[in-house]
């Protein structure tokens, strides 16, 4: 196909402040945008990109510009011009690539930053500044328990984060569930002396959650946040608790109708806004504008058009579900609206979107097909978990695992190697190699769905005869372990035709022996995030008055 057109690191600029909708969009693979990105560009790597894009990007005719940080310069165009090639077959007609890459963007003394979601843990220290959020020592903390000075913490992550590593006694509240908690009315609220400690892992979240309760609350309100959380915890010498559940402990929650007069009042005192059913009807039909709804309530459940998104999770997650800027974001919740409410009071300072609280029952409210959607790839041929083990047991099959690495490292077909679903020319070795020894390539991933999109680019890659030996396995490992066949763990080096390469650095992945220092490093990295964003374009904070 057609290389997209080209665009300016200087038209690029000025886009994004221009106040219209623009996704810029960063195809390289985690590893290479974690060592160094656009501040503003949203990461959906090729290897992700035909299972995402139809959800995130609503609206067809959208501004997209693509770039990569992929450090080899002929890879990253080779990966622009193959995201371009899909997005077009998706439906998209507005494309551009940024013209000399990052490389051109840096030259012209623009930034480029490293790490993950980074804007949100910016924006994360700059509420510590602008809401004065006070803070409480890892060290501080354990000598409120030594005296017996009363304390509750609660952790603002989500409950698989909460059992993997948290605080000793810690509570369980994640995100927006932790406002709708009614802390006057437990019983240690009588206690003098008492403290509501709020943690997350490192800072944004406990910040986050702190700033929260003072917000909803007043000033006055006993609570503060642990200073760099759980990972200052156990780099300063303290045990972490892992395999945690729910404490018995539970925290009084609000009626709703009180709920409701909290939402009310934040609503009222910053200008939150909100959208009725005949204009989400209307927004919907748009094809000037974007709109994306995400349903808050607990137990949602993800329909075409509505991603639910419990836990109070859609800030910090951010960066990764809302790719297109200055698009509608609708939050759909209970009728007392404090989750949506709370969530939108953060949206609206960040400035990344324009948001809304949706005033109708999110009950019934209807799904909605996107204007594209997943392409049918019928000339792509498969194979089914039972004749995939008879021909492993005849030597006639070579399997190759192109889904998430750590999914490849929990559980695998026992002997399938592993890939990076974009890694064409990988894929086409392992190909020849299965050809010339008479076998089936089979792709895998866990539910099936990347390795068919993997499978099809493969084929399209090839001649029509020599494609004529690769397979997608339906339903992915998830139907090969329903039908009881073999899997392993972990895996080897000779396992992998490529390397972990949506390994992003995450501080989740570091080995036990190696995290105390690389936690460390990460905290001093963190704490001096926001600075370093200082005057980039990609930046939007707006913040109320602290004193409204």
């Amino acid at each position: 196909m057609s290389n997209p057109a080209l665009l300016s690191p200087d038209d690029l600029r000025v886009w994004l402040q221009d106040g219209q909708e623009l996704a810029l969009l960063d195809v390289s693979e985690a590893r290479h945008y974690a060592r160094s990105h656009i501040v503003a560009a949203r990461h959906l790597p090729l290897s992700q990109l035909a299972l995402q894009a139809p959800a995130l990007l609503p609206r067809l005719g959208v501004r997209i510009v693509l770039c990569s940080a992929d450090v080899d310069v002929d890879a990253a165009q080779e990966q622009v011009q193959r995201a371009a090639d899909l997005l077009r077959e998706l439906g998209c007609t507005q494309l551009w690539s940024l013209q000399g890459g990052l490389q051109a963007w840096m030259a012209q003394g623009e930034l480029l930053i490293d790490g993950y979601n980074t804007l949100v843990k910016a924006f994360g220290e700059r509420v510590r500044q602008h809401f004065e959020v006070p803070a409480l020592s890892a060290q501080a903390l354990a000598q409120r328990w030594q005296q017996g000075v009363p304390t509750t913490v609660v952790d603002v992550r989500t409950l698989g984060e909460h059992r993997y590593s948290t605080l000793p006694r810690a509570l369980s509240y994640p995100g927006t569930e932790w406002p709708l908690c009614d802390l006057d009315a437990h019983a240690a609220a009588a206690q003098p002396g008492h403290l509501w400690a709020v943690t997350c892992f490192s800072r944004t979240r406990g910040v986050i959650g702190t700033a929260t309760q003072r917000v909803l609350r007043g000033a006055d309100v006993p609570v503060a946040w642990v200073d760099d959380g759980v990972m200052a915890w156990v780099v300063q010498g303290h045990a972490e608790v892992s395999d945690v559940e729910q404490a018995q402990e539970i925290l009084p929650v609000f009626a709703q109708s009180q709920a409701r007069a909290k939402a009310q009042e934040l609503v009222a005192r910053f200008a939150l806004a909100s959208v009725d059913d005949e204009g989400l009807a209307r927004w919907r039909d748009d094809r000037e504008r974007s709109v994306q709804l995400f349903d808050l309530r607990p137990g949602a459940i993800s329909r075409p058009g509505i991603q639910a998104v419990a836990g109070g999770q859609l800030l910090m997650h951010f960066e990764n579900l809302v790719v297109v800027r200055h698009a509608r974001v609708v939050l759909l919740d209970e009728p007392h609206q404090l989750r949506s409410a709370v969530t939108a009071f953060w949206l609206a300072q960040l400035g990344e979107c324009d948001v809304f609280l949706y005033a109708g029952d999110a009950g019934t409210i209807e799904a909605a097909g996107l204007q594209g959607g997943l392409p049918q790839y019928d000339d792509v041929q498969s194979v089914t978990a039972d004749a995939l083990a008879s021909r492993l047991a005849q030597l006639q099959a070579k399997v190759v695992d192109v889904g998430p690495s750590l999914d490849y490292v929990k559980t695998h077909i026992v002997q399938a190697v592993h890939a990076n679903a974009a890694a064409l020319a990988s894929l086409q070795l392992a190909h020849a190699e299965a050809r010339d020894q008479g076998q089936w390539l089979v792709l895998t991933s866990p539910d099936g769905q990347q390795a068919r999109h993997a499978a099809r680019a493969l084929t399209r890659s090839l001649s029509a005869e020599a494609s004529k030996n690769v397979r997608w396995l339906e339903g992915g490992t998830q139907a090969w372990i329903a039908q009881n066949q073999p899997v392993e763990a972990g895996h080897r080096p000779e396992q992998l035709l490529t390397a972990f390469l949506d390994d992003w650095g995450s501080i989740m992945r570091v080995p036990q022996e190696k995290r105390l220092p690389a936690w460390s490093s990460y905290l001093r990295w963190e704490r001096n995030l926001a600075a370093r964003l200082d005057g980039d374009p990609g930046v939007r904070f707006r913040f109320f008055d602290a004193a409204a």
